[in-house]
Protein backbone atom coordinates (compact mmCIF):
# COMPACT_ATOMS: atom_id res chain seq x y z
CA UNK A 1 0.00 0.00 0.00
CA UNK A 2 3.23 2.44 -0.01
CA UNK A 3 2.50 5.57 -1.90
CA UNK A 4 -1.38 5.08 -2.31
CA UNK A 5 -3.74 7.49 -0.30
CA UNK A 6 -5.78 6.04 2.26
CA UNK A 7 -8.96 6.41 -0.42
CA UNK A 8 -6.88 4.26 -2.83
CA UNK A 9 -6.08 1.97 -0.09
CA UNK A 10 -9.81 1.53 0.89
CA UNK A 11 -10.96 0.86 -2.70
CA UNK A 12 -8.01 -1.67 -2.96
CA UNK A 13 -9.58 -3.54 0.34
CA UNK A 14 -13.26 -3.41 -0.69
CA UNK A 15 -12.57 -4.89 -4.35
CA UNK A 16 -10.37 -7.62 -2.58
CA UNK A 17 -12.51 -8.55 0.14
CA UNK A 18 -15.67 -8.67 -2.60
CA UNK A 19 -13.29 -11.24 -4.60
CA UNK A 20 -12.35 -13.10 -1.62
CA UNK A 21 -16.21 -13.33 -0.40
CA UNK A 22 -17.22 -14.22 -4.08
CA UNK A 23 -14.33 -17.45 -4.33
CA UNK A 24 -15.38 -18.39 -0.68
CA UNK A 25 -18.90 -18.86 -1.75
CA UNK A 26 -18.29 -21.01 -4.52
CA UNK A 27 -16.13 -23.56 -1.87
CA UNK A 28 -12.45 -22.29 -2.08
CA UNK A 29 -10.81 -21.59 1.30
CA UNK A 30 -7.58 -20.59 0.76
CA UNK A 31 -5.36 -18.58 -2.44
CA UNK A 32 -3.94 -21.74 -2.98
CA UNK A 33 -7.08 -23.27 -4.16
CA UNK A 34 -7.98 -20.89 -7.13
CA UNK A 35 -8.04 -21.70 -10.16
CA UNK A 36 -9.13 -20.24 -13.51
CA UNK A 37 -12.49 -22.06 -13.97
CA UNK A 38 -13.38 -19.38 -10.54
CA UNK A 39 -11.82 -16.22 -11.83
CA UNK A 40 -13.98 -16.92 -15.70
CA UNK A 41 -16.98 -17.33 -13.77
CA UNK A 42 -15.84 -14.18 -11.43
CA UNK A 43 -15.52 -12.02 -14.64
CA UNK A 44 -19.11 -12.88 -15.43
CA UNK A 45 -20.63 -12.76 -12.81
CA UNK A 46 -19.79 -9.66 -11.07
CA UNK A 47 -21.20 -6.89 -12.82
CA UNK A 48 -20.80 -2.85 -12.94
CA UNK A 49 -22.22 0.41 -13.68
CA UNK A 50 -19.39 1.01 -16.84
CA UNK A 51 -16.87 -1.02 -18.09
CA UNK A 52 -14.42 1.08 -17.21
CA UNK A 53 -15.33 0.97 -13.28
CA UNK A 54 -15.20 -2.86 -13.82
CA UNK A 55 -11.88 -2.66 -15.35
CA UNK A 56 -10.33 -0.41 -12.52
CA UNK A 57 -12.17 -3.22 -9.98
CA UNK A 58 -10.38 -6.08 -11.96
CA UNK A 59 -7.18 -3.97 -11.98
CA UNK A 60 -7.17 -4.08 -8.30
CA UNK A 61 -7.66 -7.68 -7.99
CA UNK A 62 -4.96 -8.19 -10.08
CA UNK A 63 -2.68 -6.14 -8.27
CA UNK A 64 -3.35 -8.65 -5.35
CA UNK A 65 -3.35 -11.72 -7.10
CA UNK A 66 0.59 -10.35 -9.09
CA UNK A 67 0.99 -10.22 -4.68
CA UNK A 68 0.18 -13.60 -4.02
CA UNK A 69 1.74 -15.38 -6.86
CA UNK A 70 4.83 -13.77 -5.84
CA UNK A 71 4.80 -15.53 -2.35
CA UNK A 72 4.12 -18.64 -4.55
CA UNK A 73 0.40 -19.06 -3.53
CA UNK A 74 -0.89 -18.68 -6.84
CA UNK A 75 0.15 -18.86 -10.49
CA UNK A 76 0.60 -15.56 -11.67
CA UNK A 77 -1.22 -16.44 -14.54
CA UNK A 78 -4.06 -16.09 -11.92
CA UNK A 79 -3.56 -12.01 -12.13
CA UNK A 80 -3.40 -12.07 -15.96
CA UNK A 81 -6.74 -13.74 -16.57
CA UNK A 82 -8.77 -10.73 -15.57
CA UNK A 83 -7.67 -8.57 -17.60
CA UNK A 84 -10.25 -7.00 -20.13
CA UNK A 85 -7.84 -6.96 -23.51
CA UNK A 86 -6.99 -10.75 -22.97
CA UNK A 87 -10.01 -12.68 -21.96
CA UNK A 88 -11.58 -12.59 -25.65
CA UNK A 89 -8.74 -14.11 -26.89
CA UNK A 90 -7.92 -16.78 -23.98
CA UNK A 91 -8.32 -20.32 -25.49
CA UNK A 92 -10.16 -22.23 -23.30
CA UNK A 93 -10.54 -25.37 -24.96
CA UNK A 94 -7.42 -28.29 -25.96
CA UNK A 95 -9.36 -30.43 -28.12
CA UNK A 96 -7.43 -29.08 -31.13
CA UNK A 97 -4.16 -30.40 -29.49
CA UNK A 98 -2.71 -34.06 -31.09
CA UNK A 99 -2.41 -36.57 -28.36
CA UNK A 100 1.10 -36.44 -28.21
CA UNK A 101 1.54 -33.81 -26.54
CA UNK A 102 3.64 -33.44 -23.59
CA UNK A 103 1.75 -33.05 -19.96
CA UNK A 104 3.35 -30.93 -17.30
CA UNK A 105 4.03 -27.77 -15.78
CA UNK A 106 5.75 -25.04 -18.37
CA UNK A 107 7.56 -23.70 -15.40
CA UNK A 108 10.36 -22.18 -17.18
CA UNK A 109 7.88 -20.53 -19.40
CA UNK A 110 6.90 -17.16 -17.67
CA UNK A 111 10.94 -16.59 -16.54
CA UNK A 112 11.56 -16.92 -20.25
CA UNK A 113 8.82 -14.60 -21.71
CA UNK A 114 10.02 -11.69 -18.80
CA UNK A 115 13.67 -12.26 -20.14
CA UNK A 116 12.82 -11.88 -23.25
CA UNK A 117 10.77 -8.86 -22.89
CA UNK A 118 14.11 -7.34 -21.42
CA UNK A 119 15.91 -8.31 -23.84
CA UNK A 120 14.34 -6.49 -26.34
CA UNK A 121 14.01 -3.62 -24.30
CA UNK A 122 18.28 -3.78 -24.09
CA UNK A 123 18.60 -4.29 -28.13
CA UNK A 124 16.41 -1.16 -28.62
CA UNK A 125 13.37 -2.22 -29.81
CA UNK A 126 10.12 0.29 -29.05
CA UNK A 127 8.33 -0.07 -25.86
CA UNK A 128 4.62 -0.60 -28.06
CA UNK A 129 6.79 -3.61 -29.75
CA UNK A 130 7.61 -5.17 -26.29
CA UNK A 131 4.15 -4.41 -24.95
CA UNK A 132 2.64 -6.17 -28.02
CA UNK A 133 4.66 -9.25 -27.71
CA UNK A 134 3.98 -9.38 -23.84
CA UNK A 135 0.34 -9.38 -24.48
CA UNK A 136 1.04 -12.10 -27.16
CA UNK A 137 3.01 -14.04 -25.02
CA UNK A 138 1.27 -13.95 -21.83
CA UNK A 139 -1.60 -15.27 -24.37
CA UNK A 140 0.70 -18.72 -24.97
CA UNK A 141 1.20 -18.93 -21.39
CA UNK A 142 -1.82 -18.76 -20.20
CA UNK A 143 -3.06 -21.78 -22.77
CA UNK A 144 -0.18 -23.55 -20.94
CA UNK A 145 -0.63 -22.82 -17.59
CA UNK A 146 -4.52 -23.98 -17.80
CA UNK A 147 -3.99 -27.20 -19.05
CA UNK A 148 -0.76 -28.32 -17.67
CA UNK A 149 1.16 -28.38 -20.66
CA UNK A 150 4.70 -28.96 -21.01
CA UNK A 151 6.58 -26.57 -22.66
CA UNK A 152 7.48 -27.73 -26.67
CA UNK A 153 7.31 -25.78 -29.48
CA UNK A 154 5.26 -28.70 -31.07
CA UNK A 155 2.58 -27.38 -28.71
CA UNK A 156 3.00 -23.96 -29.00
CA UNK A 157 2.84 -23.98 -32.69
CA UNK A 158 -0.97 -26.00 -32.48
CA UNK A 159 -1.79 -23.09 -30.55
CA UNK A 160 -0.67 -20.74 -32.95
CA UNK A 161 -2.28 -22.34 -35.52
CA UNK A 162 -5.67 -22.51 -33.75
CA UNK A 163 -5.52 -18.25 -32.62
CA UNK A 164 -4.03 -17.06 -35.21
CA UNK A 165 -7.31 -15.79 -37.46
CA UNK A 166 -7.89 -13.88 -33.93
CA UNK A 167 -5.05 -11.48 -34.81
CA UNK A 168 -6.37 -10.87 -38.31
CA UNK A 169 -3.64 -9.01 -40.38
CA UNK A 170 -1.30 -8.87 -37.66
CA UNK A 171 -0.80 -12.79 -37.39
CA UNK A 172 2.35 -12.31 -39.35
CA UNK A 173 3.47 -9.70 -36.55
CA UNK A 174 2.86 -12.57 -34.38
CA UNK A 175 3.91 -15.01 -36.43
CA UNK A 176 7.41 -12.89 -36.07
CA UNK A 177 7.58 -12.87 -32.14
CA UNK A 178 6.27 -16.27 -31.54
CA UNK A 179 9.67 -17.49 -33.98
CA UNK A 180 11.59 -14.98 -32.13
CA UNK A 181 10.75 -15.97 -28.70
CA UNK A 182 11.83 -19.88 -29.81
CA UNK A 183 14.94 -19.06 -30.70
CA UNK A 184 15.37 -16.75 -27.40
CA UNK A 185 13.73 -19.87 -25.25
CA UNK A 186 17.01 -21.99 -26.75
CA UNK A 187 19.62 -19.66 -27.15
CA UNK A 188 19.17 -17.26 -24.42
CA UNK A 189 19.49 -14.91 -27.71
CA UNK A 190 17.14 -13.40 -30.57
CA UNK A 191 18.51 -12.95 -34.27
CA UNK A 192 17.53 -10.08 -36.18
CA UNK A 193 18.43 -11.93 -39.37
CA UNK A 194 15.43 -14.57 -38.92
CA UNK A 195 12.14 -12.61 -38.82
CA UNK A 196 9.80 -15.66 -39.50
CA UNK A 197 9.71 -19.51 -39.01
CA UNK A 198 12.16 -21.35 -41.49
CA UNK A 199 10.54 -22.90 -43.81
CA UNK A 200 11.26 -26.24 -44.66
CA UNK A 201 12.95 -27.94 -47.02
CA UNK A 202 10.90 -28.80 -49.62
CA UNK A 203 10.58 -32.28 -52.08
CA UNK A 204 10.41 -30.31 -54.93
CA UNK A 205 13.02 -28.11 -54.26
CA UNK A 206 15.40 -31.25 -54.07
CA UNK A 207 14.69 -32.66 -57.79
CA UNK A 208 17.12 -32.44 -60.86
CA UNK A 209 17.18 -28.74 -61.75
CA UNK A 210 16.48 -29.58 -65.56
CA UNK A 211 13.39 -31.26 -64.39
CA UNK A 212 11.98 -28.07 -63.02
CA UNK A 213 10.92 -26.32 -65.36
CA UNK A 214 8.56 -29.11 -67.01
CA UNK A 215 7.36 -30.03 -63.52
CA UNK A 216 6.47 -26.22 -62.46
CA UNK A 217 4.57 -25.70 -66.28
CA UNK A 218 2.38 -28.79 -65.68
CA UNK A 219 1.24 -28.05 -61.91
CA UNK A 220 0.53 -24.54 -63.35
CA UNK A 221 -1.40 -26.02 -66.09
CA UNK A 222 -3.60 -28.29 -63.18
CA UNK A 223 -4.03 -24.99 -60.83
CA UNK A 224 -5.34 -23.38 -64.41
CA UNK A 225 -8.00 -26.09 -65.33
CA UNK A 226 -9.52 -25.74 -61.57
CA UNK A 227 -8.27 -28.96 -59.97
CA UNK A 228 -8.19 -28.85 -56.06
CA UNK A 229 -5.21 -27.85 -54.11
CA UNK A 230 -5.07 -31.39 -52.13
CA UNK A 231 -5.23 -32.53 -55.96
CA UNK A 232 -2.19 -30.34 -57.00
CA UNK A 233 -0.19 -31.51 -54.24
CA UNK A 234 -0.99 -34.97 -54.77
CA UNK A 235 0.48 -35.14 -58.42
CA UNK A 236 3.70 -33.13 -56.97
CA UNK A 237 3.99 -35.53 -54.77
CA UNK A 238 4.05 -38.06 -57.35
CA UNK A 239 5.82 -36.40 -59.86
CA UNK A 240 8.83 -35.44 -57.71
CA UNK A 241 9.57 -38.97 -56.47
CA UNK A 242 9.83 -39.91 -60.14
CA UNK A 243 12.09 -36.77 -60.59
CA UNK A 244 14.38 -37.83 -57.82
CA UNK A 245 15.01 -41.12 -58.84
CA UNK A 246 15.70 -40.04 -62.16
CA UNK A 247 18.43 -37.74 -60.54
CA UNK A 248 20.38 -40.63 -59.35
CA UNK A 249 21.01 -41.82 -62.52
CA UNK A 250 22.86 -40.58 -65.67
CA UNK A 251 19.99 -38.91 -67.29
CA UNK A 252 20.03 -35.57 -68.10
CA UNK A 253 16.49 -35.01 -69.75
CA UNK A 254 13.45 -36.39 -69.93
CA UNK A 255 13.72 -36.95 -73.70
CA UNK A 256 16.37 -39.49 -72.45
CA UNK A 257 14.01 -41.76 -70.26
CA UNK A 258 13.39 -44.67 -71.63
CA UNK A 259 10.60 -48.31 -70.57
CA UNK A 260 13.43 -49.52 -68.75
CA UNK A 261 13.63 -46.99 -66.39
CA UNK A 262 10.26 -46.73 -65.43
CA UNK A 263 10.40 -50.25 -64.91
CA UNK A 264 13.46 -49.87 -62.72
CA UNK A 265 11.91 -46.63 -60.62
CA UNK A 266 8.80 -49.06 -60.26
CA UNK A 267 10.97 -52.11 -58.71
CA UNK A 268 12.39 -49.01 -55.72
CA UNK A 269 9.62 -47.16 -55.05
CA UNK A 270 7.50 -48.67 -52.21
CA UNK A 271 4.52 -47.83 -50.93
CA UNK A 272 1.98 -49.44 -48.04
CA UNK A 273 -0.48 -50.38 -49.93
CA UNK A 274 -1.36 -51.74 -53.72
CA UNK A 275 -3.87 -48.52 -54.44
CA UNK A 276 -1.08 -46.15 -52.85
CA UNK A 277 1.62 -46.77 -55.56
CA UNK A 278 -1.20 -47.08 -58.02
CA UNK A 279 -2.71 -43.72 -57.15
CA UNK A 280 1.19 -42.54 -57.29
CA UNK A 281 1.67 -44.07 -60.68
CA UNK A 282 -1.54 -42.87 -61.78
CA UNK A 283 -0.15 -39.27 -62.24
CA UNK A 284 2.96 -40.05 -63.18
CA UNK A 285 1.86 -41.68 -66.12
CA UNK A 286 0.10 -38.34 -66.53
CA UNK A 287 2.85 -36.22 -66.46
CA UNK A 288 4.47 -38.53 -69.24
CA UNK A 289 1.39 -37.81 -71.70
CA UNK A 290 2.07 -33.84 -70.99
CA UNK A 291 5.72 -34.44 -71.91
CA UNK A 292 4.48 -36.10 -74.96
CA UNK A 293 1.96 -33.48 -75.70
CA UNK A 294 4.35 -30.74 -75.72
CA UNK A 295 7.17 -32.91 -77.95
CA UNK A 296 9.30 -33.11 -75.21
CA UNK A 297 9.15 -36.85 -75.08
CA UNK A 298 9.21 -38.37 -78.54
CA UNK A 299 7.97 -42.02 -77.55
CA UNK A 300 4.54 -41.58 -78.06
CA UNK A 301 3.77 -45.05 -76.49
CA UNK A 302 6.28 -44.22 -73.49
CA UNK A 303 3.93 -43.57 -70.69
CA UNK A 304 2.16 -47.46 -70.66
CA UNK A 305 5.66 -48.32 -69.27
CA UNK A 306 3.84 -47.25 -66.10
CA UNK A 307 1.30 -49.43 -64.12
CA UNK A 308 -1.36 -48.22 -62.30
CA UNK A 309 -3.87 -51.21 -61.72
CA UNK A 310 -3.75 -52.78 -58.48
CA UNK A 311 -6.25 -55.73 -57.23
CA UNK A 312 -9.50 -54.61 -55.32
CA UNK A 313 -8.52 -54.88 -51.40
CA UNK A 314 -11.92 -55.57 -49.84
CA UNK A 315 -11.82 -55.43 -46.03
CA UNK A 316 -14.94 -56.45 -43.17
CA UNK A 317 -16.37 -53.43 -42.22
CA UNK A 318 -15.83 -52.78 -38.62
CA UNK A 319 -18.96 -52.01 -36.76
CA UNK A 320 -20.44 -51.44 -33.31
CA UNK A 321 -21.43 -55.36 -31.54
CA UNK A 322 -24.62 -55.35 -30.22
CA UNK A 323 -23.64 -54.73 -26.25
CA UNK A 324 -21.98 -51.62 -27.49
CA UNK A 325 -25.26 -50.71 -28.77
CA UNK A 326 -27.00 -51.40 -26.18
CA UNK A 327 -24.38 -49.29 -23.47
CA UNK A 328 -25.56 -46.36 -25.64
CA UNK A 329 -29.15 -46.34 -25.86
CA UNK A 330 -29.66 -47.15 -22.54
CA UNK A 331 -27.61 -43.66 -21.16
CA UNK A 332 -30.08 -42.13 -19.06
CA UNK A 333 -29.97 -38.56 -20.83
CA UNK A 334 -31.62 -36.98 -17.59
CA UNK A 335 -28.64 -38.05 -15.46
CA UNK A 336 -25.93 -36.20 -17.72
CA UNK A 337 -24.41 -33.34 -17.09
CA UNK A 338 -24.29 -30.27 -20.14
CA UNK A 339 -20.69 -31.62 -21.80
CA UNK A 340 -21.76 -35.28 -21.67
CA UNK A 341 -25.97 -34.44 -22.97
CA UNK A 342 -23.92 -32.53 -25.89
CA UNK A 343 -21.62 -35.46 -27.19
CA UNK A 344 -24.25 -37.97 -26.14
CA UNK A 345 -26.26 -36.02 -28.82
CA UNK A 346 -23.93 -36.25 -31.29
CA UNK A 347 -23.42 -39.96 -30.61
CA UNK A 348 -27.21 -40.86 -30.95
CA UNK A 349 -27.30 -39.08 -34.39
CA UNK A 350 -24.39 -40.85 -35.38
CA UNK A 351 -25.77 -44.28 -34.50
CA UNK A 352 -29.42 -43.37 -35.24
CA UNK A 353 -29.51 -41.54 -38.74
CA UNK A 354 -25.73 -42.72 -40.11
CA UNK A 355 -24.13 -38.85 -40.70
CA UNK A 356 -20.65 -38.41 -40.49
CA UNK A 357 -18.65 -36.59 -38.21
CA UNK A 358 -18.17 -33.61 -40.54
CA UNK A 359 -22.26 -33.17 -40.71
CA UNK A 360 -22.97 -33.78 -37.03
CA UNK A 361 -20.20 -30.43 -36.41
CA UNK A 362 -21.63 -28.16 -39.14
CA UNK A 363 -25.68 -28.63 -38.38
CA UNK A 364 -27.08 -25.46 -37.50
CA UNK A 365 -30.62 -24.24 -35.54
CA UNK A 366 -32.29 -24.42 -39.52
CA UNK A 367 -31.52 -27.27 -40.01
CA UNK A 368 -34.07 -28.99 -37.88
CA UNK A 369 -37.76 -29.14 -38.74
CA UNK A 370 -39.57 -30.20 -35.60
CA UNK A 371 -42.88 -30.30 -37.06
CA UNK A 372 -41.75 -33.13 -39.48
CA UNK A 373 -39.20 -34.48 -37.48
CA UNK A 374 -36.38 -34.66 -39.22
CA UNK A 375 -32.70 -32.71 -40.42
CA UNK A 376 -31.65 -31.46 -43.35
CA UNK A 377 -28.22 -30.72 -44.73
CA UNK A 378 -26.09 -31.01 -46.99
CA UNK A 379 -23.05 -33.32 -47.02
CA UNK A 380 -19.52 -31.89 -46.50
CA UNK A 381 -17.66 -34.30 -48.48
CA UNK A 382 -20.00 -35.16 -51.61
CA UNK A 383 -21.83 -31.55 -51.37
CA UNK A 384 -24.92 -34.16 -51.74
CA UNK A 385 -28.51 -32.31 -50.43
CA UNK A 386 -29.77 -34.83 -47.60
CA UNK A 387 -33.48 -34.91 -46.20
CA UNK A 388 -33.35 -37.65 -43.12
CA UNK A 389 -36.08 -38.74 -40.71
CA UNK A 390 -35.20 -37.89 -37.06
CA UNK A 391 -35.77 -40.44 -34.75
CA UNK A 392 -37.81 -39.57 -31.74
CA UNK A 393 -35.13 -40.24 -29.17
CA UNK A 394 -32.49 -38.78 -31.49
CA UNK A 395 -35.32 -35.94 -31.29
CA UNK A 396 -35.65 -35.97 -27.81
CA UNK A 397 -31.69 -35.44 -26.75
CA UNK A 398 -31.67 -33.06 -29.11
CA UNK A 399 -34.34 -30.69 -27.48
CA UNK A 400 -33.16 -31.63 -24.05
CA UNK A 401 -29.63 -30.53 -24.69
CA UNK A 402 -31.13 -27.42 -26.39
CA UNK A 403 -33.10 -26.35 -23.38
CA UNK A 404 -30.84 -27.74 -20.87
CA UNK A 405 -27.23 -28.39 -21.98
CA UNK A 406 -26.04 -25.36 -24.31
CA UNK A 407 -24.73 -22.37 -23.11
CA UNK A 408 -27.66 -19.97 -23.26
CA UNK A 409 -26.96 -17.00 -25.66
CA UNK A 410 -26.66 -16.73 -29.02
CA UNK A 411 -22.98 -17.47 -29.60
CA UNK A 412 -23.07 -19.40 -32.56
CA UNK A 413 -25.58 -20.53 -35.47
CA UNK A 414 -24.23 -24.29 -35.06
CA UNK A 415 -25.81 -26.34 -32.92
CA UNK A 416 -22.82 -28.13 -31.22
CA UNK A 417 -20.46 -25.36 -30.06
CA UNK A 418 -17.60 -25.49 -27.16
CA UNK A 419 -18.98 -24.81 -23.64
CA UNK A 420 -16.24 -22.78 -23.34
CA UNK A 421 -15.75 -19.07 -24.27
CA UNK A 422 -15.58 -18.33 -26.79
CA UNK A 423 -18.31 -21.12 -27.45
CA UNK A 424 -16.99 -22.01 -31.50
CA UNK A 425 -17.89 -24.82 -33.54
CA UNK A 426 -16.53 -27.99 -32.85
CA UNK A 427 -13.52 -29.82 -34.40
CA UNK A 428 -13.62 -33.54 -35.34
CA UNK A 429 -11.85 -34.81 -32.93
CA UNK A 430 -14.20 -33.50 -30.44
CA UNK A 431 -16.78 -36.31 -31.76
CA UNK A 432 -14.08 -39.00 -31.50
CA UNK A 433 -13.77 -38.47 -28.29
CA UNK A 434 -17.49 -38.15 -27.39
CA UNK A 435 -18.17 -41.79 -28.90
CA UNK A 436 -15.37 -43.11 -25.99
CA UNK A 437 -17.32 -41.55 -23.17
CA UNK A 438 -20.17 -43.96 -23.56
CA UNK A 439 -18.29 -47.32 -24.52
CA UNK A 440 -16.83 -49.74 -22.12
CA UNK A 441 -12.86 -50.79 -22.87
CA UNK A 442 -13.38 -48.66 -26.49
CA UNK A 443 -9.50 -48.92 -26.94
CA UNK A 444 -10.29 -51.01 -29.96
CA UNK A 445 -12.74 -48.24 -31.69
CA UNK A 446 -11.13 -46.57 -34.39
CA UNK A 447 -12.84 -43.26 -34.86
CA UNK A 448 -16.29 -41.63 -35.45
CA UNK A 449 -17.04 -43.15 -38.80
CA UNK A 450 -17.68 -46.92 -37.09
CA UNK A 451 -21.32 -45.57 -36.50
CA UNK A 452 -22.26 -44.97 -39.71
CA UNK A 453 -21.16 -48.24 -40.53
CA UNK A 454 -22.97 -50.00 -37.72
CA UNK A 455 -26.22 -47.52 -38.60
CA UNK A 456 -26.27 -49.30 -42.34
CA UNK A 457 -25.74 -52.62 -41.36
CA UNK A 458 -28.37 -52.43 -38.83
CA UNK A 459 -30.26 -51.41 -41.78
CA UNK A 460 -29.12 -53.79 -44.33
CA UNK A 461 -29.68 -56.42 -41.27
CA UNK A 462 -33.98 -55.01 -40.71
CA UNK A 463 -34.03 -56.27 -44.29
CA UNK A 464 -34.33 -53.32 -46.27
CA UNK A 465 -33.51 -52.79 -49.78
CA UNK A 466 -30.24 -51.57 -50.65
CA UNK A 467 -31.18 -48.76 -52.26
CA UNK A 468 -33.20 -47.07 -49.34
CA UNK A 469 -29.79 -47.78 -47.71
CA UNK A 470 -27.97 -46.21 -49.99
CA UNK A 471 -30.26 -42.93 -50.37
CA UNK A 472 -30.13 -42.65 -46.26
CA UNK A 473 -26.78 -42.88 -46.46
CA UNK A 474 -26.27 -40.10 -49.41
CA UNK A 475 -24.22 -42.51 -51.92
CA UNK A 476 -24.44 -41.97 -55.53
CA UNK A 477 -24.38 -45.71 -56.33
CA UNK A 478 -25.21 -48.83 -54.31
CA UNK A 479 -22.21 -50.16 -55.04
CA UNK A 480 -20.69 -48.63 -51.80
CA UNK A 481 -22.38 -50.92 -50.06
CA UNK A 482 -20.96 -54.13 -50.43
CA UNK A 483 -18.36 -54.03 -47.62
CA UNK A 484 -21.63 -54.27 -45.25
CA UNK A 485 -22.71 -57.97 -47.03
CA UNK A 486 -20.27 -59.98 -45.12
CA UNK A 487 -21.31 -58.68 -42.34
CA UNK A 488 -24.96 -60.05 -42.60
CA UNK A 489 -24.32 -63.47 -40.86
CA UNK A 490 -28.24 -64.43 -40.90
CA UNK A 491 -28.90 -64.00 -44.54
CA UNK A 492 -25.16 -65.07 -45.60
CA UNK A 493 -25.91 -68.57 -43.53
CA UNK A 494 -28.26 -69.03 -46.42
CA UNK A 495 -26.29 -68.74 -49.57
CA UNK A 496 -23.88 -71.16 -49.00
CA UNK A 497 -24.12 -73.67 -52.63
CA UNK A 498 -23.46 -77.73 -52.07
CA UNK A 499 -20.89 -79.27 -53.79
CA UNK A 500 -23.25 -81.15 -55.62
CA UNK A 501 -25.34 -77.81 -57.02
CA UNK A 502 -21.76 -76.98 -58.14
CA UNK A 503 -20.93 -80.06 -60.33
CA UNK A 504 -18.30 -80.95 -58.09
CA UNK A 505 -18.42 -84.84 -57.40
CA UNK A 506 -17.51 -86.00 -53.43
CA UNK A 507 -15.53 -89.32 -53.40
CA UNK A 508 -15.32 -90.81 -50.65
CA UNK A 509 -11.80 -91.33 -49.16
CA UNK A 510 -8.37 -89.98 -47.20
CA UNK A 511 -7.25 -86.40 -49.63
CA UNK A 512 -3.71 -86.33 -50.03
Amino acid sequence: AEGLSAREVKAYCYANARFLMYIQLHGYETIEQLDYDVLLKFSVDDTHETATAKRKFNAKIRRFLAYEANKGKCSIGHAFILNHLLIPKVVLEDDFLSNDVPKGKAELLWPKIEQFGKKLGDIGYSKNTIRISRHFLILLFLFFDMFDLAYSEMTALQWFDHVKHQFNSSWISMNRILNQFFLFYKSGDICLSQTAFPRAEQMIDTIPQWCRPSVDEFLKLLEREGREASTVMMYRSSICRFCSFLGQTNINSFAEITAEDIINFNLQDIHSTPDGKAAYNSRIRNFLLHLTDQKIITNKYLYRAVPIISAPRRRIAEILTDNEIRQIWSVDIDKLDPLSLRDYCMVSIGLGMGLRSSDIANLKFTDINWQKQSISFTQQKTGKAQIMPMPVRVGNAIFKYLCEGRPKGNYSTYIFINHRKPFGRLTRGVLERALHRFIDNSDHLHGFHILRKTFSTLMLRGNNEISVISDALGHKTDNTLSEYLSIDEERIRLCPLSLEMLGIPLKEGVFR
